[in-house]
């Protein structure tokens, strides 16, 4: 599985690939740090699973996750936020999933373990969405 990490803080991408490769066994990682690496990433790499930081500097996400769903990429498309409020716009704009940062310890992991085939989801307590009709 090819996963394509966009995020500007170099912390959280350093944490995000620690945790796809030494606990999920995700060995193709690549990174960018705004909406133009993420644009040419997916391209490039043809990506599985795309996560990425719903304040990205660039473009906004919303118009991106549009362009990313034109090039017909395989990617399940993970947006993620401390602001849950960015919910909705986010899958509205064609993002698979939403996780929000700031929910519990463990959910993000729980979510991207269901999406790779790993897991179950943790109970929904409103940090976290996938869009209807999707099967993760």
């Amino acid at each position: 599985m090819r996963v394509l990490l966009a995020d500007n803080h170099v912390q959280v991408r350093w944490a995000l690939r620690t945790y796809l490769r030494e606990e999920l066994g995700l060995d193709s990682v690549d990174e960018v740090t705004d909406t133009a690496g993420l644009l040419s990433g997916a391209q490039a790499s043809c990506p599985n699973l795309i996560l990425v930081e719903w304040d990205l500097p660039g473009q906004p996400v919303g118009q991106v996750l549009s362009s990313l769903r034109e090039l017909n990429t395989p990617a399940q498309i993970v947006v993620l936020s401390r602001r849950s409020e960015c919910k909705e716009a986010a899958l509205a704009a064609g993002a698979d999933t939403f996780v929000c940062k700031a929910g519990p310890p463990g959910e993000l992991s729980a979510v991207l373990r269901k999406l790779i085939g790993l897991g179950d989801l943790p109970a929904d307590n409103g940090n976290y969405a996938i869009r209807e009709g999707e099967k993760p």
